[in-house]
């Protein structure tokens, strides 16, 4: 009986796990949030030769200039109404763990590295969008 008993406690024990549980792979994560739909938007030449210009845009969820903001060289190819998303993919390179994020369309064709965006006097991320 003590045999029996003994062995029911280590097989109990052994079952228990003694650490936190932390991110898992398997966890569900944001990847992809809506920003409304495509309302207006301002292009902003960049300074140098190479530099991009920076296209600032209006959607229905931020009906203000300033917080969305996307790199662009040629022809912006989104559309007014258009519906958008902020993505975002984690870059796990060695050495170099990072977030990227990027604004795309409805059907994930079309797509643009986001600007770190200016609100007033206060700087504001694009993971900001994920909080």
């Amino acid at each position: 009986m003590r045999i029996k008993y003994l062995i029911f406690l280590l097989a109990m024990f052994s079952a228990c796990s003694v650490l936190e549980p932390g991110m898992q792979r398997e966890e569900l994560m944001i990847t992809r949030k809506y920003v409304g739909n495509l309302l207006d938007h301002k292009r902003v030449e960049g300074i140098g030769v190479l530099d991009p210009d920076v296209v600032w845009l209006k959607t229905t969820l931020e009906p203000h200039y300033g917080k969305i903001g996307i790199y662009v060289t040629g022809e912006l190819k989104l559309d007014l109404k258009d519906r958008l998303y902020i993505r975002r993919y984690y870059s796990g390179n060695p050495g170099v763990d990072q977030w990227a994020y990027f604004l795309e369309s409805n059907d994930g064709k079309t797509f643009y590295r986001l600007h770190g965006a200016v609100k007033g006097e206060e700087g504001m991320l694009p993971s900001d969008f994920f909080r």
